[in-house]
């Protein structure tokens, strides 16, 4: 899974009003700043869940559909402008 898939789904599961945004049909608003590949975006829209766990089920399906294990290997990249790291 890319890394903006990662930190999608670990944004949801922190920041509820986040999470709210992505399952009450605010998705596309939420997801705009992302740096989502087409193929990623298609998908996201394309999920049809109510809660999270749902959305989460579908993208791991996705993921084990098209043959790709969840990890990402590469370099960091671009984070969304959205994501804050932890600090403990």
């Amino acid at each position: 899974m890319s890394r903006v898939l990662n930190l999608l789904v670990g944004q949801a599961i922190l920041d509820s009003s986040f999470r709210d945004a992505l399952l009450d049909g605010r998705r596309e608003e939420v997801i705009r700043p992302l740096h989502l590949t087409v193929e990623e975006r298609a998908l996201v829209m394309a999920i049809q869940a109510n809660t999270l766990e749902g959305f989460a089920s579908a993208i791991e399906q996705w993921l084990e559909d098209h043959g790709r294990d969840g990890r990402d290997d590469g370099p960091p990249g671009n984070l969304p402008q959205w994501y804050r790291p932890l600090s403990w």
